[in-house]
Formats: structure tokens, C-alpha cells, sequence
């Protein structure tokens, strides 16, 4: 079932538009559902992927894979999680994109083969009180279903492919049908314990970071230290901005317009690296972040480089999608 018109729904316009971006991008697309970078980082920690239906409810069938160990109940996941969205509105509306209002997000969520997102996967890690760890190319963070970060709880490993796909995370040797079985590796107990020349010069630059956090960066980047450093520090500033958001007694109501969220899906994003519950430690980092020069300059050159990437992307994105339309327009003469 497709996306329901009503009202707070987006225009056709940006419909169509949304539907050509994702037709382009399958079609353009070379290596599948987006797996190069990600294959390897996998392989290092002894997992793979076992790849769900693109069906539109991927996301759900990867999470009743974790969670039951059969992707049979990605309806049950949907409609529970839509629930549990509802009930806490207030939590969430703010996440929801600009064009649409929450009551049609709702609504459209509910149907069977709608793309879910962060913000699906933060509440079933809230509702479920169990910890997400994402894998993606270039990137791993955890969705932590608890307040108390040093909680032991169950934590579900999901792969999340390009264009909007995500798959459930295996070992290599199996299981590969029933509950998964992971035992949550880290490239730290899976590598040497000295660190090699390239992660300490990333871990003088990220001395919060962990080696296993340095480790699965410099993996997921081919060893390009700079980008690992870059990541890191991206990741951190996430995690930061994602505690402020997440905190639900904030004194100051002023705090959230200062504040940036880093997605629009409502995602609790962490590291591995322990993050202090009390607000007092969260005032004091947050003021210590904002003082230091040094992570200002860092914060400041991640964003120019984002911006390159962001225009460059779109100049060659452009470029294909003109040699695409010229060379179907070749079949019709």
C-alpha cells in the first residue's frame, strides 16, 4: 500500500519528486543496495547481512529478525511502534519533516510499505528498552534504549544499506534462520590490543574516542586518517546535541532553539564511549564544548567539507542524470 493523501500531507510536487530521487538512485546505483565499505567493515567484526525484501518494510522486517529471529512479524513491529509514536507525540513531532504534520506522518507509517527511519528505530529501542547498533558504510553508532547507558541490555545489530534499505546483521558462520546469536564484537577484541601508527595519531587527535571506536573509523575509511578524525568528531557532536534534545525536563525551554538535531527522525544517537546521565555533567560538557576554540575550528571545518561534498554531489548527480536522459532519448530515435 502506498503513501496516503490527506491533510498535512506533502504536495504532489514534492511527491513526485521524492519518487524521481529514489528512481534515479536505484537506477544509477552500481553496487546494489549501497554494500561496498559496509561488506568490509562487517567482515572485519565476523558479521554479514542477511538482506531483507525492499518491499518497503525492510526496516521493520530487520528489527523482527533481531528481536523474534523471523521477519514474519514486521507488521506487528509497524503498528506497535506507530502506538507507541502516538502516545508520545510531544516527544516526537519535531523530528517529522517540515512539509508534513505528525497526524499524516502517523497515518502514512501505519500502512504496510511505507520506508520507516530513525525515528521508528529510536522508539522501538525506547518501547522494547533494548540498544541499536547501526552499521553503515563509513559509520556505526548505537540507538540506546535507556537512560543509564551503562545498563546492560539486549542490542539488536541492523545494517542500514543506501537508498533508504536495511538489512538484519548476522554472524558469518550462522545462525542464519531463528534468534541471531551475535555476540557483540568489538574491532578492538577482534585486532591486535597495540595500536597501530595510524590510531594513535587518530586517538592524539579524539583522545575521547575508544581504540575500538578509532579502529571501526579507520576501517570504515580505508585507513584515511583524516576522514576517521572527522567522523569521530562528527559523531561526538551528535551525541552531544542528541542528549539535550532527548532530556524531557530541561529547565530552560530556550535550549532546544540553540540546539541542532543531527537527522529529522527522532534518533537518541551515542557512542561506545560512556555519556554522564546527570545534568550536571551534561552542562558541564556541553559549556566545554562550546568554549573550546579547537572543537569550534574542527565543527566549522566538518561543515565547509560537507558543503563541498554536498555540491560536488550535486554537480555529478546532475551530469549522470543528463547522460542518462540522453542516452534513453537515443532509443526513441
Amino acid at each position: 500500500m502506498g503513501r496516503r493523501k490527506g491533510k498535512g500531507a506533502p504536495d504532489g510536487g514534492t511527491q513526485a519528486l521524492r519518487r524521481s530521487r529514489r528512481l534515479q538512485k536505484h537506477f544509477l546505483a552500481d553496487d546494489g543496495w549501497g554494500t561496498q565499505g559496509l561488506s568490509r567493515l562487517l567482515q572485519e567484526l565476523g558479521y554479514c547481512t542477511k538482506d531483507m525484501a525492499g518491499d518497503g518494510n525492510c526496516l521493520f522486517r530487520a528489527l523482527s529478525d533481531q528481536f523474534y529471529g523471523t521477519d514474519k512479524n514486521h507488521a506487528e513491529i509497524r503498528q506497535e511502534v506507530c502506538q507507541f509514536l502516538r502516545s508520545n507525540q510531544q516527544s516526537y513531532q519535531m523530528f517529522v519533516e517540515d512539509d508534513q504534520t505528525f497526524d499524516w506522518h502517523m497515518d502514512n507509517m501505519e500502512n504496510s510499505g511505507v520506508f520507516g527511519g530513525n525515528m521508528e528505530l529510536a522508539a522501538f529501542a525506547k518501547l522494547h528498552k533494548v540498544d541499536i547498533k547501526i552499521y553503515q558504510p563509513g559509520f556505526i553508532y548505537i540507538i540506546n534504549g535507556g537512560d543509564d547507558v551503562d545498563e546492560p541490555r539486549q542490542t539488536l545489530h541492523i545494517a542500514y544499506h543506501s537508498w533508504e534499505h536495511y538489512s538484519s546483521v548476522r554472524n558469518i558462520d550462522g545462525p542464519s534462520h531463528g534468534p541471531p546469536e551475535i555476540q557483540d564484537r568489538s574491532i578492538e577484541k577482534s585486532s591486535s590490543s597495540e595500536p597501530t601508527k595510524n590510531e594513535k595519531e587518530v586517538m592524539n587527535a579524539c583522545p575521547k574516542a575508544s581504540l575500538s571506536q578509532v579502529r571501526e573509523q579507520l576501517i570504515a575509511h580505508n585507513q584515511d586518517v583524516d576522514e576517521a578524525i572527522e567522523a569521530l568528531y562528527e559523531s561526538e557532536y551528535q551525541n552531544h546535541d542528541s542528549e539535550i534534545e532527548s532530556q524531557p525536563n530541561l529547565e530552560d525551554p530556550a535550549t532546544d532553539e540553540v540546539v541542532s538535531s543531527p537527522d529529522k527522525n527522532g534518533s537518541d544517537i551515542v557512542n561506545d564511549a560512556d555519556t554522564p546521565s546527570q545534568d550536571s555533567g551534561m552542562d558541564e560538557k556541553r559549556k566545554r564544548k562550546r568554549v573550546s576554540a579547537r572543537d569550534r575550528k574542527m565543527q566549522a571545518k566538518i561543515k565547509q567539507k560537507q558543503q563541498r561534498k554536498a555540491k560536488k554531489k550535486a554537480v555529478e548527480d546532475e551530469q549522470q542524470e543528463a547522460k542518462v536522459t540522453s542516452e534513453l532519448r537515443q532509443l526513441y530515435i
